[in-house]
């Protein structure tokens, strides 16, 4: 991003095989809703037109993340403390999004 962008380039998942999205919710983003909203949510969108080959999965750093699109399950950090606890963090994160509702 440059300075006077508040959301990265967009995502083309069109021409990937599979593609998985972990967007990090942290309250700045909500802050800066105007643009995070549209962002994510295409991002959202586009991933439900092959929801066998595409998923974006929203983590939320901060009770105020749920604000930030109501169409989606959040992925809550406190799910994630087992990893931060001394579990790898790539189970505990694998666990987290297997009890994610993805559709």
């Amino acid at each position: 991003m440059t300075d006077g962008e508040k959301t990265p380039p967009p995502i083309e998942m069109a021409d990937a095989r599979h593609a998985v999205v972990v967007v990090l919710v942290d309250p700045k983003m909500v802050i800066e809703k105007a643009a995070w909203n549209p962002y994510i949510t295409a991002l959202w969108a586009e991933a439900e037109k092959a929801p066998e080959r595409h998923r974006v999965f929203p983590v939320a750093f901060a009770a105020s993340a749920f604000n930030l699109m109501a169409e989606s399950n959040f992925i809550r950090r406190s799910a994630l403390a087992a990893a931060e606890a001394g579990e790898k963090s790539s189970q505990g994160l694998q666990s987290a999004l297997k009890n994610q509702k993805t559709g």
